[in-house]
């Protein structure tokens, strides 16, 4: 890793920053590795750091029963918890992924997740939330497996986190939770919302819910990997 970008070794720093500040959250990770000074200012700028709790996670109206009045908390949760929105059943088990939709909203294809290590010692919460993270609830919703439209919510189990909770204890629970609805919801694509309800005080409990995604037929899930494969085999230009 050099100490200065090859392509602009003449830039001031403070325009350097500027296009750093200007980058989606999720470039991080790649442009850390441009340079040593790059990678430095990524690791400890406020702004930046800012940049990573945009997410704002809807409160559960059945977590409360009596909504209290004058309590300004709502708590801004790491854009990890927005991302974080799909997984796939493979040969191994459940993978996070995103879906790739058609215009009636099946799944027609999918493809990884970012590389999210980077991110993984971030506490969930924004620094400086007074908030404290009670615990999480995973839940299945049966809707579509019983063909009913008033299928229930089916509850499964608690994971607790720790005091604030981390993004890499949130991505291991997400990834818990799936597999245990997994084995109720003989499906391949799911998708998964969080939401918080207020236990005391600013003490919150979170709620994963996990639902069945319709898939294409298979006539367009096979013209979607021959297209995909075409484009991965497609000779280069310096070739």
């Amino acid at each position: 890793m050099s100490d200065l970008p090859q392509l602009l070794p003449d830039l001031p720093l403070e325009v350097q920053y500027l296009i750093l500040e200007c980058s989606d959250w999720l470039q991080q990770s790649v442009l850390r590795q441009v340079c040593r000074t790059w990678q430095h200012y990524i690791d400890t700028s406020d702004t930046l750091l800012d940049d990573c709790y945009k997410t704002s996670v809807p409160q559960d109206p059945a977590g409360e029963e009596e909504p209290r009045e004058g309590h300004p908390f709502i708590p801004r949760f790491h854009n990890i918890v927005e991302y974080r929105s799909a997984f796939v059943r493979t040969p191994t088990g459940f993978t996070p992924c995103i879906l790739h939709k058609n215009e009636n909203g099946e799944v027609v294809d999918w493809s990884p997740e970012a590389d999210l290590t980077i991110y993984l010692s971030d506490p969930l919460l924004k620094p400086g939330t007074t908030g404290y993270i009670e615990g999480m609830d995973i839940c299945g919703d049966m809707a579509d497996v019983n063909a009913d439209p008033n299928g229930v919510t089916l509850s499964y189990e608690t994971l607790s986190t720790c005091s604030h909770g981390s993004v890499d204890s949130y991505l291991r629970d997400t990834c818990k939770g799936m597999a245990i609805v997994g084995r109720a919801i003989n499906r391949k694509y799911f998708k998964t919302s969080l939401s918080w309800s207020r236990v005391d005080g600013n003490e919150i409990r979170l709620k994963l819910l996990i639902e069945s995604e319709s898939e294409a037929c298979a006539d367009e899930q096979a013209g979607a990997l021959i297209s995909q494969l075409s484009i991965s085999q497609a000779p280069s230009e310096s070739q």
